[in-house]
């Protein structure tokens, strides 16, 4: 399993939900790595398929496994973890060389196709300071046999944290991760 970290402006029950679904996906999936990145504070939407900015104000979107290393600045990315899968089938922590957030021009983003980076990975990117904002993000890229479908998971905290936005996924499907996460077959 892999284990989101908590801090004091982190609410749990939000860190636990993406936690939770972020698990379940590996599970189905199966990757040889997963990248994790916890960012500074909330992103929204726009961040999917996001690949950079041309001329340092336009911004372009790629779809259609063209997708992009999201460009967030190194200074947002809190903390990251790199997971490989090992012989006894779980996920170890790695050291990585791989410097996925970089600080380079804008325009050298539109370079960096997520598929180059690995053949079998899931990468991660949640939020921070959900306590305050009373909002936070999960975003996953998938990449599978030089192949990505990219979803964004926008939650809000009322009662609890509800799923308000999905774009690139089925908002069922990610209801059924977290019911499936509760069976004994599954946590056994």
């Amino acid at each position: 399993m892999i284990e989101f970290t908590k801090s004091e402006l982190d609410d749990i029950n939000f860190i636990s939900k993406v936690q939770i679904l972020t698990n379940e996906i590996i599970q189905d999936l199966n990757p040889d790595e997963v990248y994790l990145f916890k960012v500074d504070n909330w992103f929204d939407t726009k961040w999917l398929n996001f690949s950079g900015k041309i001329l340092g104000a336009l911004g372009t979107w790629n779809y259609d496994d063209e997708s992009r290393i999201p460009p967030f600045s190194p200074n947002r990315i809190i903390e990251q973890g790199y997971y490989e899968l090992n012989e006894l089938k779980t996920y170890g922590k790695q050291k990585s060389n791989l410097q996925v957030h970089k600080k380079q021009p804008a325009e050298s983003n539109l370079n960096r196709r997520i598929v180059d980076v690995s053949d079998s990975a899931i990468f991660v990117w949640y939020s921070s300071n959900t306590i305050m904002n009373g909002q936070g993000s999960l975003m996953i890229y998938p990449v599978e046999n030089e192949k990505c479908q990219p979803f964004y998971v926008g939650l809000r905290k009322s009662k609890d944290w509800d799923i308000i936005d999905a774009p690139g996924t089925n908002k069922k499907m990610l209801e059924f991760y977290l019911e499936r996460s509760k069976t004994p077959y599954n946590n056994g």
